[in-house]
Protein backbone atom coordinates (compact mmCIF):
# COMPACT_ATOMS: atom_id res chain seq x y z
CA UNK A 1 0.00 0.00 0.00
CA UNK A 2 1.11 3.51 -0.65
CA UNK A 3 1.65 6.12 2.04
CA UNK A 4 -1.39 8.00 0.67
CA UNK A 5 -3.67 4.99 1.45
CA UNK A 6 -2.00 4.03 4.73
CA UNK A 7 -2.31 7.42 6.43
CA UNK A 8 -6.15 7.62 6.23
CA UNK A 9 -6.41 3.94 7.15
CA UNK A 10 -4.21 4.46 10.21
CA UNK A 11 -6.31 7.48 11.20
CA UNK A 12 -9.53 5.46 10.97
CA UNK A 13 -8.10 2.61 13.03
CA UNK A 14 -6.85 5.06 15.66
CA UNK A 15 -10.21 6.84 15.84
CA UNK A 16 -12.00 3.52 16.17
CA UNK A 17 -9.85 2.54 19.13
CA UNK A 18 -10.32 5.90 20.83
CA UNK A 19 -14.09 6.05 20.42
CA UNK A 20 -14.78 2.39 21.18
CA UNK A 21 -12.42 2.02 24.15
CA UNK A 22 -13.74 2.62 27.67
CA UNK A 23 -12.04 5.59 29.26
CA UNK A 24 -12.70 6.74 32.82
CA UNK A 25 -12.76 10.32 31.54
CA UNK A 26 -15.77 9.43 29.35
CA UNK A 27 -17.88 8.66 32.43
CA UNK A 28 -20.87 10.57 33.72
CA UNK A 29 -23.69 11.34 31.40
CA UNK A 30 -23.05 8.32 29.17
CA UNK A 31 -23.05 5.86 32.09
CA UNK A 32 -26.33 4.73 33.66
CA UNK A 33 -26.59 3.17 37.10
CA UNK A 34 -28.61 -0.03 37.36
CA UNK A 35 -29.17 -2.44 40.24
CA UNK A 36 -25.84 -4.17 39.62
CA UNK A 37 -23.65 -1.85 37.54
CA UNK A 38 -22.51 1.62 36.61
CA UNK A 39 -21.06 1.84 33.13
CA UNK A 40 -18.48 -0.91 32.72
CA UNK A 41 -18.22 -1.70 36.46
CA UNK A 42 -20.36 -4.62 37.58
CA UNK A 43 -21.16 -5.69 41.11
CA UNK A 44 -19.09 -8.81 41.84
CA UNK A 45 -15.98 -7.67 39.95
CA UNK A 46 -12.62 -7.74 41.69
CA UNK A 47 -10.66 -4.49 41.92
CA UNK A 48 -8.26 -5.54 39.11
CA UNK A 49 -11.24 -6.42 36.89
CA UNK A 50 -12.81 -3.00 37.56
CA UNK A 51 -9.49 -1.26 36.86
CA UNK A 52 -9.29 -2.98 33.46
CA UNK A 53 -12.93 -2.12 32.70
CA UNK A 54 -12.37 1.52 33.65
CA UNK A 55 -8.88 1.76 32.17
CA UNK A 56 -7.73 3.53 35.34
CA UNK A 57 -6.09 2.77 38.68
CA UNK A 58 -8.28 2.41 41.78
CA UNK A 59 -6.78 3.22 45.17
CA UNK A 60 -8.06 2.39 48.65
CA UNK A 61 -9.52 5.54 50.22
CA UNK A 62 -10.99 4.11 53.41
CA UNK A 63 -11.23 0.99 55.52
CA UNK A 64 -12.35 0.03 59.00
CA UNK A 65 -8.82 -1.08 59.91
CA UNK A 66 -7.41 2.29 58.82
CA UNK A 67 -10.01 4.27 60.75
CA UNK A 68 -11.95 4.94 57.53
CA UNK A 69 -9.42 7.28 56.00
CA UNK A 70 -6.29 6.13 54.23
CA UNK A 71 -4.17 9.21 53.75
CA UNK A 72 -2.48 8.96 51.37
CA UNK A 73 -4.61 6.49 49.40
CA UNK A 74 -3.24 2.93 49.40
CA UNK A 75 -2.95 0.12 46.91
CA UNK A 76 -5.99 -2.15 47.45
CA UNK A 77 -3.62 -5.15 47.55
CA UNK A 78 -2.17 -3.70 50.79
CA UNK A 79 -5.57 -3.54 52.55
CA UNK A 80 -6.20 -6.40 54.96
CA UNK A 81 -9.85 -5.71 55.71
CA UNK A 82 -13.13 -7.43 54.86
CA UNK A 83 -14.71 -4.13 53.77
CA UNK A 84 -13.09 -1.02 52.31
CA UNK A 85 -13.61 1.64 49.64
CA UNK A 86 -11.67 2.30 46.44
CA UNK A 87 -11.89 5.25 44.06
CA UNK A 88 -10.10 6.86 41.11
CA UNK A 89 -8.99 10.46 40.76
CA UNK A 90 -10.39 10.41 37.22
CA UNK A 91 -13.92 9.61 38.51
CA UNK A 92 -14.87 12.35 40.98
CA UNK A 93 -17.96 11.55 43.01
CA UNK A 94 -17.70 7.77 42.61
CA UNK A 95 -16.46 5.18 45.06
CA UNK A 96 -16.68 1.41 45.16
CA UNK A 97 -17.26 -0.64 48.31
CA UNK A 98 -15.24 -3.84 48.32
CA UNK A 99 -16.50 -6.71 50.48
CA UNK A 100 -14.70 -10.06 50.47
CA UNK A 101 -12.36 -8.89 47.64
CA UNK A 102 -15.28 -8.06 45.29
CA UNK A 103 -17.16 -4.85 44.53
CA UNK A 104 -20.43 -5.02 46.47
CA UNK A 105 -21.66 -1.43 46.12
CA UNK A 106 -21.15 1.66 43.96
CA UNK A 107 -21.65 5.07 45.62
CA UNK A 108 -22.42 8.31 43.77
CA UNK A 109 -21.85 11.54 45.72
CA UNK A 110 -21.59 14.08 42.88
CA UNK A 111 -21.37 14.40 39.15
CA UNK A 112 -23.66 13.80 36.20
CA UNK A 113 -24.33 10.13 36.89
CA UNK A 114 -27.94 8.94 36.45
CA UNK A 115 -30.02 5.82 36.83
CA UNK A 116 -31.57 4.14 33.82
CA UNK A 117 -34.72 6.21 34.48
CA UNK A 118 -32.66 9.42 34.73
CA UNK A 119 -32.80 9.93 38.52
CA UNK A 120 -29.69 11.74 39.76
CA UNK A 121 -28.40 14.03 42.48
CA UNK A 122 -30.87 16.93 42.59
CA UNK A 123 -33.92 14.86 41.55
CA UNK A 124 -36.89 15.79 43.75
CA UNK A 125 -38.63 13.34 46.05
CA UNK A 126 -41.84 13.82 44.04
CA UNK A 127 -40.01 12.92 40.82
CA UNK A 128 -38.50 9.81 42.49
CA UNK A 129 -41.99 8.67 43.45
CA UNK A 130 -43.16 9.24 39.86
CA UNK A 131 -40.18 7.41 38.35
CA UNK A 132 -40.36 4.54 40.85
CA UNK A 133 -43.97 4.10 42.09
CA UNK A 134 -43.09 0.97 44.11
CA UNK A 135 -40.18 2.54 46.01
CA UNK A 136 -39.96 1.94 49.77
CA UNK A 137 -39.47 5.19 51.72
CA UNK A 138 -38.07 5.32 55.26
CA UNK A 139 -36.92 8.19 57.50
CA UNK A 140 -33.29 9.27 57.28
CA UNK A 141 -31.19 8.14 60.23
CA UNK A 142 -29.39 11.49 60.72
CA UNK A 143 -31.49 14.15 58.93
CA UNK A 144 -34.97 14.64 60.40
CA UNK A 145 -36.27 16.01 57.10
CA UNK A 146 -34.51 13.44 54.93
CA UNK A 147 -35.47 10.01 53.61
CA UNK A 148 -34.05 6.82 52.13
CA UNK A 149 -35.76 5.60 48.96
CA UNK A 150 -35.07 1.87 48.47
CA UNK A 151 -35.63 0.01 45.20
CA UNK A 152 -35.18 -3.76 45.21
CA UNK A 153 -34.52 -5.96 42.19
CA UNK A 154 -37.16 -8.60 41.44
CA UNK A 155 -34.80 -11.37 42.56
CA UNK A 156 -34.13 -9.45 45.85
CA UNK A 157 -30.35 -9.70 45.31
CA UNK A 158 -29.69 -6.04 44.51
CA UNK A 159 -30.92 -2.60 45.45
CA UNK A 160 -30.63 1.09 44.73
CA UNK A 161 -30.85 3.58 47.60
CA UNK A 162 -31.44 7.29 47.10
CA UNK A 163 -30.67 9.50 50.10
CA UNK A 164 -32.54 12.82 50.30
CA UNK A 165 -32.56 15.92 52.46
CA UNK A 166 -36.37 15.91 52.42
CA UNK A 167 -36.48 17.71 49.08
CA UNK A 168 -33.91 16.33 46.63
CA UNK A 169 -31.50 13.41 46.18
CA UNK A 170 -28.14 14.17 47.82
CA UNK A 171 -26.42 10.87 46.94
CA UNK A 172 -27.28 7.35 45.83
CA UNK A 173 -25.83 3.86 45.53
CA UNK A 174 -26.44 0.49 43.94
CA UNK A 175 -25.27 -2.98 44.79
CA UNK A 176 -25.91 -6.13 46.74
CA UNK A 177 -29.06 -5.69 48.83
CA UNK A 178 -27.44 -5.83 52.28
CA UNK A 179 -24.41 -3.56 51.66
CA UNK A 180 -26.46 -1.06 49.66
CA UNK A 181 -28.50 -0.40 52.80
CA UNK A 182 -25.51 0.25 55.10
CA UNK A 183 -25.86 3.78 56.43
CA UNK A 184 -22.27 4.40 57.50
CA UNK A 185 -20.08 2.89 54.83
CA UNK A 186 -19.27 -0.69 55.80
CA UNK A 187 -21.40 -0.52 58.94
Amino acid sequence: MTRRVLAPLLLLVTLGVVTNGCKAADAGKAWRLSFAALGPVKIGMTVPMAERALNTKLTAIGSMAAGWKTDPPMDPADIDDDCYYVAAETLPGLSFMVVGKKIARIDVTKGGYETERRARIGTTEAELRRLYPHVEVTPHQYDEAGHYFLLTSTDRKYGIVFETDGKVVTNFQCGELEPVQYVEGCL
